[in-house]
């Protein structure tokens, strides 16, 4: 049974680039953040169930690399574009998934300092929170900005990946984050 999940996890390794971003498919130089994001949480709950450091030492590095693109208002980018960086576009699910990532990282690694990124990611993030009067909408996501204005579209992943983060926050801050329950309840 192992072996499958094993070498499924060795084939994305073949997909990071060494600067520990993944390439989105295997023939493009190009990342999609949020696949980006699929692909580090999925090779932390590898490594945590198979006991595979490599598996979690990628992971931890898909994190950094994350950390060392977060934008200066705590968002990051959509793409990254071969040549061209992080596109301008901010990106919230991807940027609620990075929180996530970097708080569990910050119990299987010793020696990175993730929580400057965290709480960054968490203000931005809590700029796109829906305050209208619309109970049907209220307290939910916004996906994005156009023009400087939030997009009247709340996004029902934004919203959950962003409760998860919040939960995980508060638990981390309280001393009560458990990483092997946190794992499995993020996969």
């Amino acid at each position: 049974f192992e072996a499958v999940p094993v070498s499924l996890g060795n084939w994305v390794l073949s997909l990071q680039d060494g600067d520990g971003r993944f390439f989105t498919n295997p023939g493009s130089p190009d990342t999609y953040v949020h696949a980006h994001c699929y692909a580090a949480e999925g090779l932390l709950f590898l490594g945590k169930n198979t006991s595979n450091a490599n598996f979690i030492d990628s992971a931890v590095n898909a994190a950094k690399w994350l950390a060392d693109n977060q934008r200066a208002n705590g968002a990051v980018g959509r793409w990254y574009r071969q040549g061209k960086g992080l596109t301008d576009d901010d990106n919230m699910d991807a940027l609620a998934q990075s929180i996530r990532l970097w708080i569990l990282c910050e119990h299987v690694q010793v020696g990175y300092d993730f929580s400057d990124n965290i709480e960054r990611g968490l203000d931005c993030l809590l700029e796109y929170q829906n305050l209208d009067d619309d109970l049907k909408t209220r307290g939910g996501m916004h996906y994005a900005r156009l023009d400087g204005e939030l997009v009247p579209h709340i996004n029902c992943c934004v919203s959950l990946f962003t409760a998860q983060a919040l939960q995980m926050y508060l638990d981390w801050k309280l001393g009560k984050l458990s990483f092997d329950q946190e794992i499995d309840w993020l996969v």
